[in-house]
């Protein structure tokens, strides 16, 4: 797995445009692969430095409720407050109405 810092706002914003998760606003990259990397993606987003990045988190799951098979081991890969920031944005995802 890449290692999540060496990912740029602008190609994490790309991968989830691509994904159809348009809560960011940014320049367009090519389409790269990120975005067929679920775990190395939202373990990007959640060490993002962008709070705007961390919680798009939220729309992503909504959007892909398929990725929060993935929770649990990006999770155990995280330090505690990140750890954290994952589980509360999975959980505001979890529980906003459909």
């Amino acid at each position: 797995m890449t290692t999540p810092s060496s990912f740029t706002g602008e190609q994490l914003t790309t991968a989830l445009n691509v994904l159809g998760v348009d809560f960011i606003m940014g320049e367009q990259l090519e389409k790269g692969s990120l975005y067929k990397k679920p775990v190395s993606l939202i373990a990007a987003l959640a060490k993002s430095p962008e709070a705007r990045l961390r919680l798009s988190l939220i729309p992503l799951f909504l959007e892909h409720p398929e990725f929060s098979d993935y929770v649990p081991s990006v999770s155990k890969e995280l330090g505690l407050i990140t750890r954290i920031t994952l589980q509360c944005y999975y959980t505001a995802a979890v529980l906003l109405p459909k």
